[in-house]
């Protein structure tokens, strides 16, 4: 995840530069005067990537918020959310759409991907609780597994207290620090949020400093693609009794 004030070139020469394989997805959040949007016909093509993407929104006070893309190479089975999927969120939670969203299918499982971006400074007003909604009308739908990333401009503590991660039936994925700002000590508030199936392959989280761009901290998630190191409990269902057999012989004892 990498959330940056702006996809200018310094921000692309530290992405498309770094030793990404080819199943690594490019998760980004950004906000600026001008999105990135008007990138998207150059600058992806040339790094080889494909990309879904939603558009920043125009703020009162003529800069912008949001802008969420999702980057991924063109071999991958990724499937976009069909827009009349996305327009019948918007008619049940009207507010505008802070989110990029995507389907993978793996070799033997299907999930959702999404990238959120929270408005700053309100915690979970009626507007960020919209939000949320939304995505868990997206997830109601699909009935998949799914990762939720982004900057939800709260601390994973406070969001811990409302009810939403037992609605969406999620755990926090956060990483192992005190911050994801630069410019602050205490403010974790970006992370993943994991859907309870797939919380047994998911990897720790973890922090990359080593991003150009500020306030933000970059941050990586992986998934386990080894299934022999999973373990779990699971219910055994046992056969049925053999009754049809056992019943004659147990007449002919009586």
């Amino acid at each position: 995840l990498g959330n940056i004030s702006s996809f200018s070139p310094h921000a692309q020469q530290y992405l498309f530069a770094r030793n990404f394989n080819a199943f690594h997805m490019l998760c980004i959040v950004e906000h600026k005067k001008k999105s990135y949007v008007d990138f998207k016909s150059t600058v992806f093509r040339q790094s080889g990537r494909s990309v879904i993407f939603n558009p920043a929104e125009q703020t009162e006070g003529g800069g912008a918020h949001g802008g969420e893309a999702i980057l991924y190479h063109p071999f991958l089975k990724v499937s976009k959310i069909e827009n009349v999927i996305i327009e019948n969120i918007l008619n049940h939670v009207q507010y505008t759409l802070r989110f990029a969203a995507c389907i993978i299918r793996l070799k033997s499982l299907s999930l959702l991907l999404i990238i959120v971006y929270l408005h700053d400074s309100e915690g979970l007003s009626e507007r960020n609780n919209g939000i949320i909604k939304q995505i868990y009308i997206l997830t109601q739908h699909f009935k998949l597994p799914f990762i939720i990333m982004g900057d939800f401009n709260i601390h994973k503590d406070k969001l811990k207290e409302s009810c939403w991660l037992a609605e969406l039936d999620v755990v926090i994925f956060a990483p192992d620090a005190p911050s994801s700002l630069k410019t602050s000590a205490h403010s974790l508030i970006d992370y993943a949020l994991v859907s309870r199936s797939l919380e047994p392959v998911t990897e720790p989280a973890e922090m990359d400093y080593a991003t150009p761009w500020g306030p933000h901290y970059g941050m990586g998630l992986s998934i386990k693609n080894q299934p022999l190191v999973i373990t779990s409990q699971v219910i055994c269902k046992p056969k049925p009794l053999p009754l049809v057999e056992f019943t004659p012989i147990w007449d002919s004892l009586n």
